[in-house]
């Protein structure tokens, strides 16, 4: 399966392998491989849903999808854009909730309400 992987601001397709239509986990995978570094090697998603009918997809990630205590707010931004434009893109919608452990994504730069979505945002994307 050919992916979108939206990195940065840069983009770019990737094959990767699918099994057993586990494409969430695909994903994640293809955003820790080495050679983007997107999120960290330890990151994992406990669940996903995929709700067309409000086009979200809802991403319920474990804690270790982004250690806030290394990281300033320029680095989360592009680990956010990276991952919700990913996914939105690839999903087919225009908004993603990010859970951590089932709660709201909060960190120290970023408060989200529950079920307060962000939105994929591809205007600052060009072609690696």
């Amino acid at each position: 399966m050919v992916i979108c992987i939206l990195f940065h601001i840069s983009y770019f397709d990737k094959e990767i392998e699918v099994t057993d239509g586990a494409l969430t986990k695909a994903l994640v995978d293809s955003l820790k491989d080495s050679s983007i570094n997107a999120i960290p090697e330890d990151a994992y998603v406990k669940s996903a849903n995929l709700d067309k009918n409000n086009d979200m997809i809802t991403i319920n990630f474990g804690d270790k999808f982004i250690d806030t205590t290394r990281v300033g707010s320029t680095s989360e931004y592009y680990v956010l854009t990276a991952t919700i434009n990913t996914f939105c893109y690839n999903f087919g919608v225009s908004k993603a909730i990010i859970t951590l452990n089932g709660n709201p994504y909060e960190s120290g730069h970023v408060s989200m309400a529950p079920g307060q979505a962000f939105s994929a945002n591809y205007s600052e994307c060009f072609a690696q």
